[in-house]
């Protein structure tokens, strides 16, 4: 049940964003405020599907360890996916935005890079299953850091100055 609860949340937030973006779309919204926007949805919507990943795997493996290890395999290419997708949908708002980060590293920039490089290594915990065997605390976890990313975006959406006339 904590993935289903993990997959509302998920869900919910991405709701919760949209709203806020409807407000923000009263005045003209930046490529920042629209990069925010994509990345909570994107993220959300991987962090949902992933959720479900082990549910639906129960249903063809006998084992507990293939589940696990089969659900992180599928999230980390399905992040791989997404996060192209992700590139190649908002190239222009993206570039902009890494053009204008270059060369500042603020606390909240090195903080979303960590949870990024804990979320892969959560990944890849549970596809090698070392140093501890494949198991579903760790795939939670990991799902719990990307409602941790969706959050700080989500916070940096509603309190960005970029919006602002």
């Amino acid at each position: 049940t904590t993935l289903l609860v993990i997959a509302e949340l998920a869900i919910s937030l991405i709701g919760v964003s949209g709203i806020v973006a409807v407000f923000l779309t009263a005045r003209p919204i930046g490529n920042l405020d629209s990069a925010r926007f994509l990345v909570i949805v994107a993220t959300g919507c991987l962090v949902a599907f992933l959720a479900f990943v082990p549910v639906w795997l129960t249903r063809h493996y006998a084992g507990e360890l293939d589940i696990w290890r089969t659900a992180a395999i599928i999230a980390l290419v399905s992040a791989v996916v997404v996060n192209l997708a992700v590139g190649a949908f908002a190239h222009t708002s993206v570039q902009q935005v890494a053009q204008s980060f270059a060369g500042h590293r603020t606390p909240s920039r090195i903080g979303a890079s960590l949870l990024t490089l804990i979320v892969v290594l959560l990944m890849l915990v549970n596809i090698f299953g070392w140093p501890t065997k494949s198991n579903g605390t760790v795939y939670e976890v990991m799902l719990f850091v990307g409602l941790i990313q969706m959050a700080i975006a989500f916070a940096s959406l509603v309190m960005s100055k970029d919006h602002e006339v």
